[in-house]
């Protein structure tokens, strides 16, 4: 059937724009299309792989005979008459069209005289439907990070440091903090969170004072849950930075959006990213992130819901990625809030 042939080729080839498009340039509403598609394609793909195929003239013949016939009038008279008889036979030969095995590959629309090409064609749109499926919802199925504990750096001073804590296991209570000059011997106790509540997420901000130091330094700090890290406090108002040659060198990003560009191989976590930032930041010596915004993509590919359990999920997938810790364990991020991490007004 024509009309079912047609749908499965347009169908397919949008399918695997579309994914190629998803998975690599446009990260946002095109999912819902593609399983669309792919629901028009299977219908499409079946009727036209079992219905009659089209016919093609493969053979055309055409055998004229003349036969001569000897006609005596009934006049009596001696005359005879010579007639022409001719006869003519077509004969036309039919067989089922060959569409060659690139096009089925290549377009989608199947042959039953070429099943293994067909269903090769099959599948590739299987797969491309199903890497759709596994870059929208596997993080969200098998990775929801609600037993996440970290340490996060973020604002620092010359006198003091702030961190957020996540801590949902009431048996690590209270964490207490400690801190010392980098390299040195003795660790002196900072400050602690004595509990957290599913309230805000098993979160809690502290501040800590920094050691009294006439110049710029440089800490370590760990945690009674077993975190860990650096910081480098600000000089003090006025002064010059004494740390990384006298230099005082800061980084600005935004957008971070898990597993994009997508690859079937990175974890499901994965922010390819702040993984090419980690190359970078041990050369850069920077004191601190600013980070501009969309730290979360709430309503990219898809908007799951607008519950508080929705955003927190999103926010802790983010601090769950194997690729946070190296960008976030030892430098100051400072945050500001943008449409995305509420809903997209662009």
């Amino acid at each position: 059937m024509a009309v079912q042939r047609t749908i499965a080729n347009a169908s397919s080839v949008a399918i695997r724009i579309g994914a190629i498009l998803f998975f690599r340039a446009f990260p946002a509403r095109l999912p819902s299309i593609i399983f669309a598609l792919f629901a028009i394609y299977i219908p499409a793909f079946l009727t036209s792989l079992f219905s009659s195929p089209e016919l093609e003239i493969v053979d055309d013949q055409v055998d004229i005979t003349v036969k001569e016939t000897v006609v005596t009038p009934d006049d009596d008279t001696d005359e005879e008459l010579v007639a022409e008889e001719v006869d003519v036979q077509e004969t036309i030969s039919y067989a089922g069209k060959d569409v060659p095995a690139w096009k089925i590959i290549f377009y989608g629309a199947p042959s039953a005289k070429r099943p293994f090409s067909s269903l090769l064609s099959f599948l590739i749109n299987l797969a491309f439907v199903g890497l759709t499926a596994d870059a929208l919802y596997r993080a969200r199925w098998y990775y929801p990070a609600n037993d996440l504990s970290f340490v996060r750096l973020g604002y620092v001073s010359h006198k003091e440091a702030n961190f957020l804590i996540r801590e949902p296991d009431q048996a690590n209570m209270p964490v207490t903090f400690q801190i010392r000059n980098y390299n040195g011997l003795i660790w002196q106790s900072v400050g602690s969170v004595k509990s957290t509540s599913n309230e805000t997420d098993f979160t809690s901000v502290l501040t800590i004072p920094l050691l009294s130091y006439a110049e710029q330094q440089k800490y370590e700090w760990r945690t009674s849950n077993n975190h860990s890290g650096e910081l480098t406090a600000a000089p003090q108002p006025g002064k010059m930075p004494t740390q990384n040659g006298g230099k005082y060198t800061f980084l600005s990003t935004s957008c971070i959006l898990p597993r994009f560009p997508y690859s079937p191989l990175d974890h499901p976590l994965a922010i390819p990213g702040l993984r090419n930032l980690a190359k970078r930041l041990p050369e850069l010596s920077a004191q601190f992130m600013l980070f501009l915004g969309d730290f979360i993509y709430v309503d990219v590919p898809e908007r799951f819901g607008k519950s508080v359990d929705e955003y927190r999920m999103q926010y802790r997938q983010v601090y769950a990625s194997e690729d946070w810790a190296p960008v976030g364990q030892n430098l100051s991020w400072i945050h500001v809030l943008d449409d995305h991490e509420i809903a997209n007004v662009t």
